[in-house]
């Protein structure tokens, strides 16, 4: 089955670890690139935009505006010119560490590789469901 990509909002802040609410800020002020998200049907985000979610709101207090949309511009050029962009999109393939690192200014860089991996683990099960107290993931076919 190919990855899905794109996920309702709900499920996108779930994987995001943020309100339903701020994922449509997300939206609304557009802090992801504009291919990571669809308008219809419903608020969709690629599975990525959650991470990138992540990112903005937990630094958001302390990187300037300019700074987190030149790493998020870099990082979004990289994943878009791999073959595997879709895989990358929708969390089902991964970068290397040092990937998802930008290099900003005077030797000092940043990384997002913790929130795109804690984006990836949220990504691989569905709002927690289990039977007889075992988690069980999405992709489950023996069910």
């Amino acid at each position: 089955m190919p990855p899905t990509v794109f996920v309702p909002s709900a499920e996108a802040a779930y994987i995001a670890e943020l309100s339903d609410r701020d994922m449509n800020r997300v939206f609304d002020e557009h802090l992801v690139p504009d291919q990571f998200v669809q308008a219809r049907p419903g608020r969709r985000f690629a599975r990525l935009a959650s991470a990138f979610a992540r990112f903005y709101f937990t630094t958001d207090a302390i990187f300037a505006a300019a700074l987190w949309r030149k790493v998020v511009a870099e990082l979004t050029e990289r994943v878009v010119g791999m073959g595997n962009k879709d895989r990358i999109l929708a969390l089902q393939s991964r970068f290397s560490k040092s990937a998802w690192v930008v290099q900003v200014s005077f030797g000092q860089s940043v990384g997002v590789s913790p929130f795109v991996e804690s984006a990836m683990r949220l990504s691989s099960w569905s709002i927690p469901k289990s039977i007889n107290g075992r988690m069980l993931r999405r992709d489950r076919t023996d069910l």
